[in-house]
């Protein structure tokens, strides 16, 4: 279950870097990214270990799961080329799934199976230091860009929304 979960997850971290429109926000994305992926890689190594597999199935594992990311750089690329709102609305549509991902498997499939009842204070400490490292990053590393808020005609999305939906 847990390499279905953080499959999915890496996919739509993917995707979500696929369709990141400025070389600032690439870096800050890819920096929280790298950071995150390297404890999930962890995580996987871990939880593979424990299952004693063999070679070639963890070998298989290891393939697939190095595979997604890219593959969802690849899918974010091509859904980054829909133009327009119905483009806005997608991105936004698939920045949500990774985000909601990550969510599921943070608090369902890593922190309850990963906490240890006597060091449990401590840990959560460290997962509330390593939340705080990454909003950091974040506020220190990204600038006010407003690309993504406005569409190829120059109007913001809430203004083509509006027009979209409303009847005459």
């Amino acid at each position: 279950m847990l390499v279905a979960a953080l499959g999915i997850h890496t996919l739509f971290e993917g995707i979500a870097i696929g369709l990141v429109q400025t070389v600032d926000m690439l870096a800050t994305l890819c920096m929280a990214v790298i950071i995150h992926e390297v404890c999930c890689s962890v995580a996987l190594g871990v939880n593979i270990s424990q299952q004693n597999l063999s070679v070639r199935a963890s070998s298989a594992i290891c393939f697939v799961f190095s595979l997604m990311m890219p593959v969802g750089i690849v899918i974010g690329i091509g859904l980054g080329e829909v133009q327009g709102t119905t483009g806005m609305m997608l991105a936004a549509t698939m920045q949500g799934l990774a985000t909601g991902t990550f969510i599921y498997v943070l608090f369902i499939e890593i922190l309850p199976s990963s906490m240890d009842a006597k060091n449990s204070l401590l840990q959560m400490v460290f997962v509330f230091l390593g939340a705080l490292s990454m909003t950091l990053i974040i506020i220190f590393t990204h600038k006010h860009e407003h690309s993504i808020s406005t569409n190829s005609n120059g109007t913001s999305l809430a203004a083509t929304l509006h027009a979209t939906t409303s009847t005459p």
